[in-house]
């Protein structure tokens, strides 16, 4: 898309980024699933969010967002409860999206580089 630079500059940053965010994705997708997995199988009898596998992923979701009771989790677990969610926070916040922005990061100073050296079709 040519109609504007910073449209054309995002729409080839993500191609350029296209290889590495798949990667990411499945990466991502598996450390999420094995999340799920796990608070399904340490909350799933006490917690009722967690009371089968696709409720462990919308809430682990609703964690990202920002949304979650930890006094429940707690409450099931005092010991397992604290670690698996700040385990998780630390992974999914931390590590995952500091990858995802890194990579986008990259993508963004490649194109902007290749951009520099092209020469305006407008000039």
């Amino acid at each position: 898309l040519q109609l504007s630079t910073p449209l054309s500059q995002f729409t080839r940053t993500v191609s350029e980024a296209g290889e590495d965010l798949v990667g990411f994705l499945l990466m991502f997708c598996l450390v999420y699933l094995a999340y799920a997995f796990a608070f399904h199988m340490a909350f799933g009898t006490q917690v009722e969010a967690f009371r089968d596998v696709p409720s462990a992923f919308f809430t682990l979701f609703l964690v990202i967002l920002g949304e979650f009771d930890f006094e429940e989790l707690r409450a099931a677990n005092d010991l397992l409860g604290p670690l698996l969610f700040i385990s998780y926070v630390v992974v999914v916040y931390l590590v995952l999206f500091n990858m995802f922005l890194a990579i986008i990061g990259d993508a963004y100073a490649r194109v902007k580089e290749r951009t520099a050296a092209a020469e305006d079709p407008f000039v």
